[in-house]
């Protein structure tokens, strides 16, 4: 676990980007805490009827991380509406 946390770290220092955004499986705990534990947070869980049949797996969080060292300014940053 430890070396996909570095893994984590490494594209986010990497990145040239304002945020990531990423999909993690409601059940898949462990990649949860790794994402929260790099800066992500849960945007929204949504549920799929799809992957349910195919994955046997339902519900999917929407995870978000915020690049602090990059700071975009367009005219929604500047009025505060956040658009991924």
């Amino acid at each position: 676990m430890k070396n996909e946390y570095f893994k984590v770290k490494q594209c986010q220092n990497s990145v040239r980007t304002e945020v990531l955004t990423l999909y993690v499986g409601s059940n898949n705990i462990n990649a949860i805490n790794l994402y929260q534990r790099n800066g992500f947070r849960v945007e929204i869980t949504q549920n799929s009827f799809l992957t349910s049949k195919l994955i046997n797996n339902k519900k999917w969080h929407f995870m978000v991380w915020e690049n602090k060292k990059i700071k975009i300014v367009t005219t929604e940053t500047i009025s505060g509406k956040k658009h991924y």
